[in-house]
């Protein structure tokens, strides 16, 4: 086989010309190998929607437990933490990317309430 650009003499088997560096033509099977390589594209396409919807739900939960936790014990670090993620969470499910509306609003719930204790405990404990 002869490369199309410059003519040199190149194996079936190889893709790119040695003297050039020009890509050769495609086969039979190497085509057949490009649409199975399209296929597996798109399956990845699709494991990627997946992967995003499980990490905003996981920010969901870890949002609620996080205030909850913060709320309970008064801490203000956990309590804010928790409205962070809840609030990634819930912008997740405003897009469609993900799931767990409910559990984004509660740590949203209760990751404020346990700021404004936290808060207001610090404040006591300072005029005291």
């Amino acid at each position: 086989m002869k490369c199309e650009y410059c003519g040199a003499e190149i194996n079936n088997t190889d893709k790119f010309c040695s003297v050039c560096g020009a890509k050769t033509s495609f086969n039979g099977q190497e085509k057949s190998e490009l649409v199975s390589n399209e296929n597996n594209v798109a399956d990845s396409v699709d494991n990627v929607g997946e992967n995003q919807q499980s990490k905003s739900s996981k920010m969901s939960v870890a949002g609620f437990v996080l205030g909850l936790v913060g709320m309970l014990i008064l801490n203000f670090v956990c309590s804010l933490l928790g409205v962070i993620f809840s609030s990634v969470g819930l912008n997740a499910v405003k897009k469609g990317i993900g799931g767990k509306k409910g559990l984004a609003i509660a740590g949203l719930v209760t990751g404020i309430i346990g700021l404004v204790f936290s808060i207001l405990n610090m404040t006591s404990c300072m005029v005291a």
